[in-house]
């Protein structure tokens, strides 16, 4: 027996709205069929000219290219006429929904990954469409709030982490950047236990990582990459582990002005070990044997994070 609830139709509904630099992006609650949804005059934003309308390969997003976008203003939308992509084409009679603004970062972007807000570094957080950035997945841990870690002078960075992270995403607009991702073994007293690759924006930049066996324990091992290109307003960086979980325990963002549209092919993989940071509880360095990498412009540095 069908209920009042089965027999109505489902109509698509708005659940959100971003802005970015010229476009609006529209979130749907269920795929929607192309033509309705591509169609600009059934989006409606004030005293803004829609160019074009685009459904996104998830079947449920929208993209309105909205050149010249003031996103110092305030917005809303109002979509109406779109139809699901059932066989009954049920159609949304119309929903109006406030625009999520940017709120751009300040340069250089740091974030204590597991943490709180501490100093100049930002508190971690899950992503969403209204946050600039965030972690997708994973589990706060923590060392002992006294434990030293070698080789820094943000031992407090160190001593949060967030592990078994999938993604982590940062909002920026397009461009190059020098990104740091800071990390230590706060866990494991041995080579093996924890191995897991890096991807960042799309190219892998560690494999087989294995921070113990870089470090030692409880010591910081930062992983560089100097020229990032950002192309899609989202910094994107991937974690697979191979053994147990990966973690991140920072990340530090620069802005870099280059002309170069492509990371340069000439410099080899190295590591690069810089003599001690002053740290009074570990006055020593050890080189252990080398992790692998893919890419050709990345350090594995156990530097300050502010290099």
């Amino acid at each position: 027996t069908l209920s009042l609830h089965d027999a109505l139709p489902i109509s698509p509904d708005v659940l959100w709205a971003r802005a970015g630099v010229d476009k609006v992006t529209v979130k749907f609650s269920e795929k929607l069929d192309r033509a309705s949804a591509e169609l600009k005059s059934n989006y409606v934003i004030s005293t803004v000219n829609i160019e074009n309308a685009v459904l996104q390969k998830d079947g449920t997003t929208v993209e309105l290219s909205i050149p010249g976008l003031d996103l110092s203003g305030a917005y809303s939308v109002l979509a109406f006429r779109i139809k699901d992509n059932s066989p009954a084409k049920n159609a949304m009679l119309g929903k109006n929904v406030q625009i999520v603004m940017p709120r751009p970062l300040t340069f250089p972007v740091k974030i204590n990954v597991g943490g709180n807000t501490f100093n100049d570094y930002l508190g971690d957080q899950e992503w969403n469409y209204d946050v600039e950035y965030g972690y997708l997945d994973g589990q706060k841990g923590n060392a002992e709030y006294n434990q030293p870690i070698a080789n820094t002078s943000e031992d407090m960075i160190y001593r949060s982490e967030r592990h078994g992270l999938v993604e982590y995403k940062v909002r920026l607009p397009n461009g190059h950047y020098k990104v740091t991702l800071m990390m230590a073994e706060i866990f494991f007293n041995e080579s093996g236990k924890r191995v897991f690759d890096v991807t960042l924006e799309g190219e892998r930049i560690a494999t087989g990582l294995d921070l113990f066996e870089r470090a030692g324990s409880h010591a910081a091992c930062n992983l560089v990459q100097e020229d990032v290109n950002v192309e899609d307003q989202v910094l994107d960086i991937h974690f697979a582990a191979d053994i147990d979980f990966a973690l991140l325990n920072g990340i530090v963002i620069e802005s870099v002005n280059t002309g170069i549209g492509k990371k340069s092919s000439s410099l080899p993989n190295q590591f690069q070990l810089s003599p001690n940071y002053p740290n009074p509880f570990n006055a020593s360095t050890s080189d252990r044997k080398s992790t692998r990498l893919n890419s050709s412009h990345t350090d594995i540095s156990r530097m300050p994070s502010s290099a």
